[in-house]
């Protein structure tokens, strides 16, 4: 059974508890639900039972973590949401079987919830491998990691993958992944980010067009778990390359809800070294992204039309 996983991303605490529990009718997870767990009533796997556990998660105040499963397991069909508090955002994920697949029914169940930024599907074991960065993730799937570069690793000290050129890999950011998937529709905060005309813009794709609802939906290539063939890799490369997703995410620890006094900003337009997209960032004394009222120095960065660095501050 090839499985596609799919991502529904919202902004913080978006999901009532009333909503979320609609997400539990069978109907809506496309497989039959055997076990449920959830941190906040129960931590150990429980027998499903749809209108009792449906009740149970109308009842909460909020929720912040759930999954659902089929007798398969990790490796079967699963629905879960997730809340990344740090990240500012949470999202509902749907790994089910491509031939259970309605990419647009579940477009159609969040699409009208306020906070949606994005609906995003894609291979999960292609996802997995071109994100992973944990040299014993390689060693305990028994997968060689010999001809993969290597970086240190900051937070936990050792070495770690370098995913740097893997154009397939994906990273959070506050409302939404960043990622070039097999399919997407951006609204919301992450349409704003990302851009209309940008996305749209993007060339050499299989499908970009504008819906009625003004989101945003793309289809890099017809065939999901073809990411990995070299024609394919080159549309995930141009995508990150033409949405500036790298300079995304190395600024994503540090973006600030409060719009007010950003971190940092973006704009589009005609910059005045030959640039069309401009990111702006705010720095402090020891050179650390801060916000812009307490900033001692700014850092500016032009993109072009490919999303190459034209020009950027000392």
């Amino acid at each position: 059974m090839r499985m596609i996983l799919v991502n529904a991303c919202f902004d913080a605490w978006s999901l009532s508890p009333s909503q979320v529990a609609s997400f539990l009718d069978s109907k809506n997870l496309f497989f039959s639900p055997t076990k449920i767990r959830s941190n906040q009533f129960c931590r150990r796997s429980t027998r499903f039972n749809q209108k009792q556990h449906m009740e149970k998660v109308q009842s909460l105040n909020t929720v912040e973590m759930l999954r659902v499963e089929s007798n398969d397991g990790f490796e079967g069909p699963y629905f879960e949401l997730m809340t990344i508090g740090n990240f500012g955002f949470q999202e509902l994920v749907w790994r089910i079987s491509v031939d259970d697949l309605d990419y647009w029914k579940i477009y159609s169940m969040v699409s009208n919830i306020h906070g949606f930024n994005a609906l995003i599907a894609s291979d999960p074991v292609d996802v997995q491998w071109e994100s992973e960065e944990s040299i014993g993730a390689y060693e305990q799937a028994g997968k060689s990691h010999a001809h993969l570069g290597k970086i240190n690793d900051l937070d936990f000290g050792g070495s770690k993958i370098d995913t740097s050129t893997n154009y397939g890999r994906r990273a959070m950011f506050p409302g939404f992944w960043l990622h070039a998937p097999w399919q997407c529709c951006y609204a919301g905060a992450a349409l704003g980010i990302l851009g209309k005309r940008r996305l749209l813009g993007l060339p050499g794709i299989f499908e970009a067009r504008l819906l009625e609802d003004g989101a945003v939906y793309l289809k890099l290539f017809d065939d999901p778990f073809s990411a990995s063939k070299p024609e394919n890799r080159y549309h995930q490369r141009r995508f990150r390359e033409w949405l500036g997703l790298d300079v995304l995410e190395s600024v994503a620890n540090y973006r600030a809800s409060d719009k007010a006094d950003p971190v940092f900003e973006i704009e589009e337009g005609e910059f005045a070294h030959g640039g069309v997209r401009l990111f702006r960032r705010w720095i402090d004394g020891n050179g650390k992204p801060i916000r812009r009222s307490l900033a001692t120095t700014m850092e500016e960065v032009e993109l072009d039309q490919k999303g190459r660095v034209v020009w950027q501050t000392l």
